[in-house]
């Protein structure tokens, strides 16, 4: 197809530039405008996906398409990065929908935004970026009848449900995450591991935030009637309710999971607090160790005749400058083996245990190294 390999040359201005066009007939990657424009006159239902294209090269497929200025506009949108809002609504002849896929498994991966505008003669897909999720809806979709593939709800539904299904994976991962962390917690309390959590927490909270708002739109959907809308029937309410259940389901497990966030994150502060406990009886100990050292020296150091005249043997040197001080380093080191103990600041003081010995106690078995009896 020359036609369509010179047109890749001429496709946008992002990266890797793309359109694809499925329909009963087969497939098409690199299709061109006039290519879109045979399709619809050739009647029969198509999906056309474009992928980093221009905004020049957009209003070409619009007009081949035969939409109108409102809707060339939100497919330009919907090949920007910036946070919008997710959406499903209806206005004249045509469903427009803005929904999110995810970008990747980590917290910081940053969603990627799908317009979808959706007649009863083709569905079209819109996004910046290489969209794994959409990849597998055409994976799914290429493995429908081709009654199904001419079934417009169907398709809609099945390009609702990838994009909805691909933060399950990501979710599932934050979770088995959020899990590693906490085991780490239990003896270690790094700056790291707590602006993980928060960024964690952030995405969970956006994701919850968002799908709430999806919820909203598809609640109204159901209260307005389905078989009203633009190229849906009655046949499409099954598909509705099903992608509606799912999406409520993402939706409070995305809640779960952001309580184990939270979780997380007040174990790390109960960690924090926890050793400053620990410090502050530190310091106590020393403190009342050296309180009566401090007053013996201050006591035998004042200037009374007792002291400077009649004390002046050297039995009394021997006692008060040897004895005493021995005495009293004794009963210090004693005390501070005790209280130590007593108050659990051993936690906070470096152990040495021989060469070769695997550590040991509670802390180290929750966090997967099993006690060895010696």
């Amino acid at each position: 197809m020359p036609a369509n390999t010179a047109a890749a040359h001429r496709l946008g201005m992002g990266t890797h530039p793309a359109t694809r066009l499925v329909s009963v007939s087969g497939a098409r990657d690199m299709a061109t405008p006039r290519d879109a424009e045979r399709q619809a006159a050739a009647g029969g239902f198509f999906w056309l996906d474009l992928e980093s294209l221009d905004g020049e090269l957009l209003g070409q497929f619009g007009r081949s398409l035969r939409l109108g200025t409102s809707a060339i506009a939100g497919m330009a949108m919907g090949t920007e990065r910036a946070r919008q809002r997710p959406s499903l609504t209806a206005a004249g002849d045509i469903i427009q929908a803005l929904v999110s896929a995810a970008g990747g498994l980590t917290p910081d991966a940053v969603p990627i935004p799908v317009r979808i505008v959706y007649t009863a003669e083709f569905l079209l897909t819109v996004h910046s970026a290489p969209c794994p999720a959409l990849e597998e809806a055409r994976h799914r979709y290429d493995e429908l009848r081709d009654e199904g593939k001419a079934d417009g709800p169907l398709v809609l539904f099945l390009v609702l449900n990838a994009l909805a299904v691909s933060f399950e994976e990501q979710f599932l991962a934050l979770d088995a995450r959020l899990d590693e962390i906490q085991v780490e917690l239990l003896t270690n309390s790094s700056r790291g591991s707590q602006a993980e959590v928060l960024a964690i927490l952030r995405r969970l909270a956006d994701a919850v935030q968002s799908l709430g708002w999806y919820t909203g739109d598809l609640d109204d959907v159901t209260a307005a009637g389905v078989a009203q809308l633009p190229g849906l029937g009655p046949g499409a309410q099954a598909h509705l309710d099903r992608h509606r259940q799912r999406v409520v389901r993402l939706t409070d497990a995305a809640r779960d999971y952001r309580e184990e966030a939270r979780e997380a994150l007040g174990q790390y502060s109960q960690n924090i607090s926890g050793r400053q406990g620990e410090v502050i009886n530190f310091l106590a100990v020393i403190s009342a160790i050296f309180l009566p050292l401090s007053f013996i020296t201050g006591y035998f150091g004042m200037n009374f005749d007792v002291l400077t005249v009649d004390l002046n043997t050297f039995w009394i040197f021997v006692l008060l400058g040897n004895l005493l001080p021995v005495a009293s380093v004794v009963v210090a080191v004693v005390l501070f083996r005790r209280w130590v103990t007593h108050l659990g600041i051993p936690r906070i003081l470096p152990t040495r245990r021989r060469a070769g010995q695997p550590p040991t106690g509670p802390e180290t078995a929750a966090a997967g190294h099993p006690t060895q009896a010696p």
